[in-house]
């Protein structure tokens, strides 16, 4: 959890995930990095492959909108986070919903 200001929260977010993507690959084998995604074998002899880790990041603020509670907080950043996890890559989404 990060708290800033509303005006900052979408630079940060570019910056958390510019930063996050350039140096995630280094945890990978010089193979994988050059593949560009990760390459393992089922218990089935199945070949499979996987993205590198992604960071996704949900954006609630109080520029729109007041809340009540840290619950109704949480609750709407589960929401994103859902459809955060349906994107690709690292990603960031932003809470514009008023009242």
């Amino acid at each position: 959890m990060i708290i800033t200001t509303p005006e900052k929260a979408e630079e940060m977010c570019k910056y958390i995930i510019s930063r996050f993507d350039s140096e995630i690959k280094f945890l990978y084998d010089k193979k994988d990095r050059e593949r560009g995604y990760i390459e393992t074998t089922s218990r089935r002899g199945e070949k499979l492959k996987f993205p590198f880790v992604s960071v996704s990041i949900a954006i609630v603020t109080n520029e729109f909108r007041d809340f009540r509670s840290d619950l109704e907080i949480s609750e709407v950043a589960a929401e994103l986070k859902k459809k955060l996890k349906q994107m690709k890559g690292s990603c960031y989404l932003k809470d514009r919903r008023r009242g």
